[in-house]
Formats: C-alpha cells, sequence, structure tokens
C-alpha cells in the first residue's frame, strides 16, 4: 500500500498532501513513520484553531463589554475563555453527529413498524415514525431484538443525511477521520477551514475602520485572507465556495464600515447577501 501514489500522476486535490509531505521530506522522518506523525499533528491543529477562534471572541466580547479596548489590547483572560475555548476545541475535534443516537433511535421504531402494512418507510411523516418508536420501545422491553449489524455502528455516522433514491452525502467529521486514520483531502482541510474562519474574526475585531491598523498591515491581512482561502481550491475544492462567500461578505463589511454606520450597512446589505446565501443553497439560520 503506498499511499503516497509514488511515482503516479494525482489527479485530485493535491494541496493537503503538498503541505504534509514538504515538512516530511526537508526532516528526512521515513514515510512509514510520518504517516503516524502527521495524522495527529493535523488532529491537534484543528483543536488549536477551534480554540483560539472561541479564545478571541470571547476576550473580544469582554473587551466590549468592560470598555477596556481604549486601555489595553489584553485584558485578563479569566476563566470564560478558557471554558469557551476549551469546549469549542473538544465540540470541533472530538464530538461526532450523534450517528449512534439516530441509528438506535431507528432501528427501535424499525421494530415498532413490523406490523405495518409496507413495513418501515424512511420518508414516512414525523408522527407516524413517534408511533413507530414508542410501538417499537415497548416491542423491544417485552423482548424484542433490534438486530443492528456490527459495522452500522462505525459506518453509519459517516451517512446520517437521508437522500432518497441517491447515493447518502458523506459526513464525516473530525473524530471518525482520525480513528480511521484516513489522511484524505476532507480532513487536511480542516485546519485551513479553521484559519480562514479565524481569518475572518480577526478581520472583523481588528475595527481597522477606526484606524486602529495601518494601510500597511491591513494589506498583509488581506494578501493572507486570498492565500488561504484560495488554498482551499486545490486542497479540497468543495470547501472553496463555503469560505469564498464568507470571506466576500465580511470584506464588504469591512470595507463598508470604514465609510458608513454599522447599521446602516446591515440594511444595505442584507437584500443582496441574503438571495445569493439562499441561491447557494445554505441554510439561513446558519447565515443569520
Amino acid at each position: 500500500y503506498d499511499p503516497w501514489f509514488a511515482g503516479g500522476y494525482l489527479n485530485y486535490y493535491y494541496f493537503g498532501f503538498v503541505l504534509a509531505a514538504v515538512p516530511v521530506k526537508l526532516l528526512g522522518i521515513v514515510p512509514a513513520m510520518a504517516y503516524n506523525l502527521i495524522i495527529p499533528t493535523i488532529f491537534g491543529m484543528i483543536a488549536i484553531g477551534a480554540f483560539s477562534a472561541a479564545w478571541n471572541l470571547v476576550m473580544a466580547w469582554r473587551v466590549q463589554r468592560d470598555g477596556k479596548g481604549a486601555a489595553t489590547d489584553e485584558p485578563t483572560p479569566g476563566f470564560f475563555p478558557w471554558l469557551f475555548g476549551g469546549l469549542a476545541a473538544a465540540m470541533t475535534a472530538l464530538l461526532g453527529n450523534m450517528g449512534p443516537l439516530v441509528l438506535v433511535l431507528e432501528n427501535i421504531a424499525k421494530l415498532g413498524s413490523l406490523n405495518t402494512p409496507g413495513g418501515w418507510d424512511q420518508q414516512a411523516g414525523l408522527l407516524t415514525k413517534l408511533g413507530w418508536l414508542i410501538q417499537g420501545l415497548f416491542n423491544y422491553i417485552t423482548g424484542g431484538s433490534l438486530h443492528i449489524p456490527m459495522d452500522h455502528w462505525y459506518w453509519n455516522p459517516s451517512r446520517i443525511i437521508p437522500a432518497f433514491g441517491e447515493v447518502a452525502p458523506i459526513t464525516e467529521f473530525p473524530w471518525f477521520t482520525i480513528i480511521y486514520a484516513d489522511l484524505h483531502a476532507h480532513l487536511m482541510a480542516l485546519p485551513l477551514t479553521i484559519l480562514a474562519l479565524s481569518w475572518v474574526i480577526s478581520l472583523v475585531l481588528s475595527k481597522a475602520w477606526e484606524g486602529k491598523r495601518t494601510v500597511w498591515t491591513i494589506g498583509w491581512s488581506l494578501v493572507f485572507g486570498a492565500i488561504v482561502i484560495g488554498s482551499l481550491y486545490p486542497t479540497n475544492t468543495w470547501d472553496l465556495p463555503t469560505y469564498l462567500v464568507l470571506g466576500m461578505v465580511v470584506l464588504v463589511y469591512f470595507l463598508g464600515g470604514c465609510f458608513m454606520d454599522a447599521l446602516a450597512l446591515v440594511m444595505l446589505t442584507i437584500p443582496i447577501f441574503f438571495p445569493i446565501v439562499i441561491d447557494l443553497g445554505y441554510d439561513p439560520i446558519w447565515f443569520g
């Protein structure tokens, strides 16, 4: 097994492999050993990135709440930045998508649908499934068996979104991929996506429109953001639209804040951004 496809042409999302292979090559690490170092390194980068983003958001909130921004940019952290930073790291790197719980509930409902004409139907209504669930719980308590295949406990969380008549979309989460040690494009792109989010946060929190940053620092920040978001195209192309749209929206607010009031800017841009976001298929709840 050659995970690096040595000597071949990689017609795929390749840049994550470049980012992983360059330090391995420079340090002269044996690939068999390097693979076992790359996986936990990416895991650590995901956790640290999520911690940093949450930490800075909480710290910015505290500065604004306490009115210390004019006096110092480094207030005492206190307890909450550590708490929310730790929660963000755990929720991003460790927690899954509750796939096993969905698996159990669905199989209980299937147990309750055995006496229904036609049996279990994935597209049945919510009330119908709730009735099957209640009946299934009763059947299970009175001696029924769920008969869940062993492999479903592992693989089902990676395909948790129903896709009727189609191939289910991949819903692997970091912990699943780390346990599986799958050095795949979607895993190697995660540190970059968190870096892109961190850049967006820094762009907003810098308050450059209030004259708190020089032209040079603003320019380098924009170049850095362009490099980070642009690198998602060769790393994991499907991540690019999400973070490109997010970056463009924040950039408009960043530049617009130099010329107009924040509320006026929001009122002017929402009628433009909201239809675009909806048309791209993003959930308006998460956009808000």
